[in-house]
């Protein structure tokens, strides 16, 4: 074995002569030697558990890597022997051979978002790690949009946003008036602000006037009739309201009686005791046994079974939820929510781009975005609280999904 190897690194004789490597396979950070020569052992030992990915533009291109550096500079110092990749397998020296471990992609593939894709559950990344992460993805394709990058290495689309402005102010990656989203098609780099509406002007009380003898003026009239109707079906709506108000509240009141009774029946099946006075007895305890004691005309103290203690309205003990734990999740819902409608408008035709609903949720986007932005920060001592959340059902759309994630925030 060479030096090189003996330090922990591949050997000059390596695949890396023979094999080009894409940009996106630098993405992510390297192993560090002990890591290589412990990971080297392992797949010398147990086999290659991921394969390595080749990819090319077109049939007449020479392929070059796109993940797997480590394993392959792994298994070269692992095994001493500089090593050879050659669709579908790969061998190294007379002892290591990985036969259909080797698969070649074609440009159908986004090399950029499948290097991410099969690295960013195997990786651990630190905050600061996952924003170098983005401004590498920026600075190789600028193209794409914000929630385009957002959705691939899932962050948020704020957080891309703030790092693409600090990279154009410094001069790292240059300003473009338009973005490609994720259906290829050409979009504005910043949305267009949209005009305030104009609230109308407040109209002056329309003053009553006596009826005439024509017939659309009057309290006869089509128009006043409509109004009278309309008026009619509202107010029979609000007494059906309280009609189904009255008959819960009767209920209610039926199933107290049912309480009553019982908790009655329990009061008079208890024998009564009297209080056994011995010369042991102290006098506080005397009269107190004396103050228990029904007389006539005295109800007596207040049975014990009638006592109802209030409910605790503090936070919760018995095992629920912390807060901290809650913002985190609702803020984690937010984000996905946020996505999925961004990702709903984006995959839209321009037909339906301009519909009330489509900019509803292209406004209700704009929202969530805004409150992953403000995120506030929990103190340790607050964090730990525990608190009850509300039962919800489950989510079926949208406005579920928003109503149950507001829901947390509310009770947190």
């Amino acid at each position: 074995m060479s030096s090189n190897r003996a330090n922990g690194t591949p050997a000059s004789s390596s695949w890396r002569l023979t094999l080009p490597i894409h940009p996106a396979a630098e993405l992510f950070p390297r192993m560090s030697p002990d890591e290589l020569r412990a990971l080297g052992e392992d797949v010398v030992k147990s086999g290659l558990k991921s394969p390595i990915v080749l990819w090319r533009p077109d049939s007449r291109s020479l392929p070059s890597l796109l993940d797997g550096i480590s394993r392959l500079d792994a298994i070269e110092i692992a095994t001493g022997s500089p090593v050879m990749v050659g669709a579908p397998s790969i061998m190294a020296g007379e002892h290591f051979l990985a036969c259909d471990k080797v698969i070649v992609l074609d440009k159908s593939v986004d090399p950029y978002a499948y290097v991410i894709s099969a690295n960013i559950h195997r990786r651990h990344l630190t905050a600061e790690q996952k924003r170098e992460l983005i401004s590498k993805l920026i600075k190789a394709t600028p193209e794409k949009s914000d929630r385009q990058i957002a959705e691939t290495v899932k962050a948020s689309p704020t957080t891309v946003g703030t790092v693409r402005a600090e990279m154009e102010a410094a001069g790292d990656v240059s300003k473009l008036d338009t973005r490609r989203d994720r259906r290829g098609r050409q979009q504005p780099a910043k949305k267009a602000k949209k005009a305030a509406k104009k609230k109308p002007a407040p109209s002056e009380p329309i003053k009553p006037v006596a009826a005439t003898s024509r017939g659309d003026i009057g309290a006869t009239s089509t128009g006043e009739a409509k109004r009278l109707a309309a008026r009619n079906e509202e107010l029979e709506n609000k007494c059906r309201q309280l009609e189904l108000k009255v008959a819960g509240l009767e209920s209610e009141v039926e199933k107290l009686k049912a309480e009553n009774a019982a908790l009655r029946a329990k009061l008079e099946a208890a024998p009564e005791v009297a209080p056994e006075v011995t010369p042991e007895v102290t006098q506080e305890v005397v009269v107190a046994a004396a103050a228990s004691t029904v007389t006539a005309g005295d109800p007596g103290p207040f049975p014990e079974i009638l006592r109802r203690e209030p409910e605790a309205t503090g936070a919760s003990s018995s095992g629920g939820p912390v807060l901290g734990d809650v913002l985190t999740e609702a803020f984690d819902k937010i984000n996905e929510l946020a996505s999925d409608c961004s990702n709903t408008v984006e995959s839209l035709s321009e037909r339906f781009s301009e519909t009330t609903r489509v900019q509803n949720l292209d406004d209700t986007t704009d929202v969530l975005e805004d409150l992953i932005k403000n995120k506030p920060d929990v103190a340790a001592e607050l964090a730990s609280i525990k608190i009850d959340l509300p039962k919800h059902r489950k989510p079926r759309s949208y406005g579920d999904r928003q109503s149950v994630v507001f829901g947390m925030l509310a009770a947190a």
